[in-house]
């Protein structure tokens, strides 16, 4: 069974697998993108959901170019990421004072 934190935990990793691979390689586009991250390290439909995960977030947007998507960071990714591992770190602090109690 999988707990809480050890799931937040799986999300980051991949989500980092990700920015780190966009971050490094800003001129690949989708199709590239993919194949580099599905042949190494999750498959396609991970992937697709990581990427969804940082849309929704707004870490990253899709930038167009002919039929090519390319993703980029926003402005404030920094920022953005900062409240959110900030977020993290409270929640898993309050879920172990809870198991702590109990």
């Amino acid at each position: 069974m999988i707990t809480h934190n050890e799931h937040n935990f799986e999300i980051s990793e991949r989500e980092r697998v990700v920015l780190e691979r966009i971050k490094d390689n800003p001129d690949l586009h989708h199709n590239a993108l993919l194949k580099q991250i599905v042949t190494k390290f999750m498959v396609k439909t991970t992937f697709e959901k990581t990427r969804d995960s940082l849309l929704e977030k707004e870490i990253i947007f899709v930038k167009t170019s002919g039929n090519m998507k390319f993703y980029v960071f926003t402005e404030n990714y920094e920022k953005k990421m900062r409240n959110r591992i900030e977020h993290n770190a409270n929640n898993s602090y309050h879920d172990l004072k809870l198991k702590i109690k109990n």
